[in-house]
């Protein structure tokens, strides 16, 4: 299902820095730096307040490997038992297993499970898009969904993938971090199992088409629709995927970063 025009026309990000936007920006320590365990509630009176989590990653499926990274193998190493995988951007270090970071919103007196949003970030991770991430993840609590963001970047010392010829690899790494955020809200019986949605925007859209795949399938709990926005679906491998369940791909026409035909 293809739903044009519901970003704006042109999604120009060449120059300034990617996701910057021109709304007020939190301060600094919000981002990274002794980010506290609850933040952000009183301007918003319909959000109990958001949380950082810390959840296990989890990989160990039979549609990865345990390869590590190369050159030559970038794409398809992508597919990963390995929380760290020896990429370039996370230093070439290997780590079988780890722990994610996030930030997790929720409505205010919630006392039983409630449909969810897993949102994932776009290339610059929390660093360049926590306005997104907040804004967004907003206005979805605002409608009644509890919402997790999972830091796939920050979590593996990672400042951004932008501009790269990485973003097929993340975008296959980053569908277990959307799977293990998954796996967490349910795990906490905050989520109704089968109402837990994927969001994700440009890197993140990717990722989102990465886990709505039919590859994905021996996970255990899984999306009821994917959401993947101004994403890029040029990629042969994506192009070639088939879902197991409703897909959403959200574009805009003139958008020359993420251009509409590819997909």
């Amino acid at each position: 299902m293809h739903t044009p025009n519901c970003t704006p026309k042109n999604r120009r990000l060449t120059t300034e820095r990617p996701g910057t936007l021109r709304t007020q920006k939190r301060p600094e320590p919000l981002i990274l730096l002794g980010l506290p365990a609850t933040a952000w509630a009183s301007d918003k009176p319909y959000i109990q307040a958001y949380e950082r989590v810390t959840f296990k990653w989890k990989g160990n499926y039979a549609h990865n490997s345990a390869k590590t990274f190369s050159r030559e193998n970038k794409y398809l190493s992508g597919w990963s038992r390995n929380f760290m995988n020896g990429a370039p951007e996370e230093g070439h270090k290997v780590q079988k297993d780890g722990e994610l970071r996030g930030l997790l919103f929720m409505p205010k007196a919630v006392s039983e499970p409630i449909p969810f949003i897993v949102l994932m970030h776009p290339c610059g991770g929390f660093k360049w898009h926590l306005n997104w991430v907040e804004t967004t993840a907003a206005k979805f609590v605002e409608a009644g969904y509890g919402v997790i963001a999972p830091d796939s970047y920050t979590t593996r010392d990672i400042r951004m993938n932008c501009a790269t010829d990485m973003g097929l690899h993340w975008g296959f790494r980053r569908g277990e971090d959307a799977y293990s955020a998954l796996d967490y809200v349910i795990e906490r019986k905050l989520a109704i199992p089968n109402k837990v949605y994927l969001v994700g925007y440009s890197n993140g859209g990717l990722a989102t088409l990465v886990a709505m795949s039919n590859k994905m399938k021996a996970h255990p709990n899984k999306f009821a629709i994917g959401f993947a926005l101004a994403t890029y679906c040029g990629f042969a491998p994506i192009k070639s995927d088939t879902y197991y369940n409703p897909v959403v791909l959200v574009s805009g026409y003139a958008d020359d970063l993420t251009p509409v035909r590819y997909c």
